[in-house]
């Protein structure tokens, strides 16, 4: 019974604050208005307009009081005019507030939706404030800000697609243009600096986002700390260079489709992100580019399409993240890229057709995937220097049509995945490749030639040697290449699947001959693959094509280095084969442990001796260290 009284009492207490606090809206004539107070002032705030005129004069007074707002509170309705009701006069053409000397606020909504095509507003010299929404999606086609004016609420002139001109500055006392202010006024033809004057604090959330017709130089005054998202998207026109190194707060998208700015751009100096599209196509901006160390991402299309910047990129040595196609398209960009320690994934896209750069690329010990098309177009990398043992994975044209690099590309010993056209078009290759164990996939075109190697380049490949982990290559990996080579070793148990595009969008027909590596090679390359999977290799579909396949044994190296060596069997006499350096020793021991003989070497090809039916081990060593153990069986 006494939870029963107490909720009664509670719901009794609601209803009363309720009725406290609902605003009591009173008709006179043609209005409908309700009393408030602002700044300690008392007066009437005009809600609603019922009558038919079509050029309106806001009164000085009703019922004795002073007219000090439109729509104060907001009107649910939809404005002063409720254009959501056909019964109300929706088609007014001029509203003057001149005759109201008391008024002090256009509130929220109260112009809004105001169609007609020769709307217009004049305004005393004592309005303060615009509401929320104010003007928003109106037919207004000019603003003259009164000297008085201190404030505008968001989404002020939001989408007012009629609005041209700007009959006066925004007075100085004005210090923030707030959410979506001018938002959607494809029209706007001011200058920029009229608005944007020397005492502005903030900028906010897509302010100015899509004007394509605003004009003018801008600058962003000391005074303004924060610039919010998209605030100037799409703001085509306007020029100048950016120093925004007292920024303390920069939006994503700040400054996209910004296609006309044309000066230095200068990078806060305190901030840790570089938000998604924050300068997109920034196609004119100059300078060098320097990220401080205080940066600790970049995001998304933050710098795509910036082609002038440059020619010096300088990461920040905090730098944690770069987001897919972050630096896409900077052109400008010059001399070495050297990506920093911490950075774990360099995502899609990140610097592709950065064609600029002409020097060394170096990724650190800590990247483990480089995303698809992450170097993509790179055209002029002379090298690539991959640090350490953690690089897993090579995306889908991650390296392709990088042309210049001559050198060659050393892969780490922890890469696992190798993409579509990974390095497609590029000089990656040597005249030997040595894929790392722990590979187990290469896809489609991963080395194949592009358009960008002439024909002496695609015919260098001489020796390719792939690990024991492989299990699938992809249809024309080494298409182009290969076309002269000469040994080609296996070291897969399982003959690995080859895989053909039919299910992508780059099908090919499907009764094409499946190609690997160049139909040459099934003529004039011999394939190495384990003795144990002779059979297995000599039967199937593709790797049975090959005229010359011969049996091996593959070393395992016991040492720290990655040496490669194989044995072949021809007539029943064994052959070393060493590509990596000359053996200073051999020896080797029968079942029971007996050395049963040992020389010196001098060759990177050895013939063993005969030896009786048996099992046999044999030492390699260099400088007195044994870097490979083989079994042999004779």
């Amino acid at each position: 019974m006494k939870r029963e009284v107490l909720l009664v009492i509670m719901m009794f207490c609601s209803w009363i604050g309720w009725s406290a606090n609902k605003i009591v809206r009173v008709t006179s004539g043609e209005w409908e208005y309700h009393l408030v107070e602002i700044d300690g002032v008392e007066g009437a705030s005009l809600d609603l307009y019922k009558g038919t005129d079509v050029e309106l004069e806001i009164p000085e007074d009703i019922d004795g009081h002073h007219v000090i707002s439109l729509c104060h509170d907001g009107n649910v309705l939809a404005g002063l005019f409720d254009q959501n009701y056909k019964s109300v006069n929706n088609n007014i053409e001029k509203v003057s507030t001149l005759n109201a000397p008391y008024l002090k606020e256009i509130g929220p909504s109260a112009f809004q939706f105001c169609k007609h095509a020769r709307f217009e507003v004049y305004m005393n010299d004592k309005i303060e404030y615009f509401g929320k929404k104010a003007f928003s999606g109106s037919s207004i086609s000019e603003i003259d800000f009164p000297s008085s004016l201190k404030k505008l609420g968001d989404m002020c002139f939001e989408s007012c697609d009629k609005l041209e001109y700007l009959e006066s500055d925004l007075p100085e006392e004005v210090t923030v243009i707030p959410f979506c202010c001018f938002s959607g006024c494809s029209r706007f033809n001011a200058r920029i600096e009229w608005i944007i004057h020397s005492r502005i604090e903030a900028i906010g959330q897509s302010a100015f986002s899509n004007c394509s017709k605003l004009i003018g130089v801008l600058s962003i005054p000391l005074s303004c700390k924060t610039i919010g998202d998209y605030a100037f998207s799409n703001c085509s026109k306007i020029t100048g260079g950016l120093d925004l190194r007292h920024v303390t707060d920069l939006g994503g998208g700040a400054f996209s489709m910004c296609e006309s700015l044309n000066g230095q751009l200068q990078l806060p100096l305190n901030i840790t992100t570089i938000g998604e599209r924050t300068f997109l196509n920034c196609s004119l901006l100059t300078g060098d580019l320097i990220l401080k160390d205080e940066v600790l991402s970049v995001g998304y299309k933050a710098f795509k399409g910036c082609r002038s910047l440059g020619p010096k990129l300088q990461l920040s040595a905090s730098l944690k993240k770069i987001e897919g196609n972050s630096f896409f398209g900077c052109l400008g960009f010059k001399g070495d890229l050297s990506i920093p320690e911490g950075v774990d994934e360099i995502k899609f896209g990140a610097f592709n057709s950065c064609s600029g750069f002409d020097g060394t690329l170096t990724i650190p010990s800590t990247v483990k995937i480089i995303g698809n098309s992450g170097f993509y177009r790179c055209s002029g990398l002379l090298s690539v220097e991959i640090k350490g043992s953690s690089l897993e994975s090579v995306g889908d044209y991650a390296f392709s049509d990088c042309k210049k690099i001559v050198k060659g590309v050393d892969l780490p010993s922890s890469l696992i995945n190798i993409g579509m056209a990974a390095f497609s078009g590029s000089r990656v290759h040597k005249k030997k490749m040595t894929l790392p164990e722990g590979v187990t996939t290469i896809a489609f075109d991963a080395f194949s030639w592009g358009d960008n190697i002439d024909v002496d380049e695609r015919r260098m490949l001489n020796k390719v040697y792939l690990p024991s982990t492989l299990e699938e290559v992809g249809e024309d990996a080494f298409n182009g290449v290969s076309s002269n080579l000469s040994e080609l070793y296996v070291k897969s148990e399982v003959p690995p699947r080859v895989l053909r595009m039919a299910d992508s969008k780059w099908s090919k027909p499907k009764n094409r001959k499946i190609i690997v590596f160049d139909e040459e090679a099934f003529q004039h390359a011999t394939l190495h693959v384990p003795a144990d999977s002779y059979d297995a290799y000599v039967s199937d579909v593709y790797w049975g094509q090959f005229q010359n396949i011969e049996k091996v044994v593959i070393s395992t190296a016991v040492s720290d280095r990655d040496v490669t060596a194989s044995v072949r069997s021809i007539n029943g006499t064994y052959v070393i084969d060493n590509t990596e350096m000359k053996w200073a020793s051999l020896e080797c021991f029968n079942i029971s442990g007996i050395k049963v003989y040992s020389q010196s070497i001098k060759t990177t090809v050895v013939t063993l001796p005969s030896q009786k039916t048996g099992i046999y081990l044999v030492r390699l060593y260099s400088k007195r260290k044994e870097i490979a153990l083989l079994k042999l069986v004779y």
